[in-house]
């Protein structure tokens, strides 16, 4: 390959492994819930992009790498979802933020990110009954 030639679409960059899942470049707001009661409403962040597997958080404030977090992803209307992720990848070129792979994601909400990966339409997922859901891994 000529030395100033690019990779094509879905080339693995040097250094990383293939994706599990495909992507959707997908601007959705996201809140990082605070379990150590550090701040009183939660951090804003927004998605670069989304998939099954995680998401692209843009910000220049970021988390350290294999950090635990609990997400809760607006799409769409009232529709929520809440998972726990973990920092999987810093990022400070443009634009700057963080990949986060999700390391637990109810059955309710993967399939309203399922919905609204491929068709934009998500299905709402039912609150859990008496913090049913929480906790655990």
């Amino acid at each position: 390959m000529a030395e100033d030639a690019k990779p094509g679409p879905g080339a693995v960059p040097p250094g990383r492994k293939p994706r599990k899942f495909e992507r959707k470049r997908l601007e959705l707001p996201v809140t990082i819930v605070d379990q150590d009661q550090r701040t009183a409403a939660g951090i804003q962040f927004d998605t670069a992009d989304l998939s099954l597997g995680g998401a692209f958080l843009r910000s220049a404030v970021l988390f350290d790498m294999d950090e635990e977090l609990t997400l809760e992803l607006a799409l769409g209307g009232d529709k929520t979802a809440r998972v726990r992720a973990k920092v999987v990848r810093l990022s400070y070129d443009d634009p700057p933020g963080m990949g986060i792979a999700f390391t637990r994601l109810e059955d309710r909400d993967r399939e309203a990110i399922r919905g609204l990966l491929t068709d934009g339409e998500g299905t709402a997922p039912a609150a859990p009954p008496n913090g049913a859901g929480e906790g655990g891994t």
